[in-house]
């Protein structure tokens, strides 16, 4: 094992030891342990046809449950790996993905538009792991008055029947 590994094995923790620096046939019985949920995670996403994802955008990204959860899907050698030649390739091609995201500002248009990270953040992530069919249904200005409110709820549900309309 070479010194960088094991400075990374010794400060970065088991669970980031297992995740990014062991290869599979190096995982011990605690590896395995620490991976069973990402395992479960990322066997669910290559069952699926199409993955739906519903958050509120926290502070300008998404909860960091979600995050959470990304972190155990995104794993080379499972849901994208590195080619000879050091390009990413992903591996969950032929996915449908629809993202809905709830704000209490608007942030698809206009002056906010740079602070949006939660709807392009899992765009980008699953772009990277291969995914390209992917639709954002927003319910936006949810905090800016009771008719901003529905206005977006409704904005948010008519995209969501024509998207299911094909």
């Amino acid at each position: 094992m070479s010194t960088l590994l094991q400075i990374h094995q010794l400060t970065s923790g088991p669970i980031i030891w297992a995740r990014f620096f062991a290869p599979p046939e190096a995982h011990t019985d605690r590896h395995r342990a620490i991976l069973a949920n990402s395992d479960k995670y990322i066997d669910q996403l290559f069952s699926a046809d199409t993955v739906v994802i519903a958050t509120p955008m926290h502070n300008f990204g998404i909860a960091s449950v979600l995050k959470s959860w990304v972190d155990n899907i995104l794993r080379v050698g499972k849901t994208f790996r590195y080619t000879e030649t050091g390009a990413v390739e992903g591996l969950l091609p032929q996915k449908k993905l629809v993202i809905i995201v709830g704000s209490g500002g608007i942030y698809s248009d206009g002056p906010m538009k740079e602070f949006e990270h939660a709807g392009s953040y899992l765009t980008a992530v699953f772009g990277f792991l291969g995914m390209n069919d992917i639709s954002i249904i927003r319910a936006e200005g949810l905090a800016m008055g009771p008719e901003m409110a529905k206005q977006g709820i409704a904005r948010a549900i008519t995209h969501a029947v024509n998207l299911a309309a094909g």
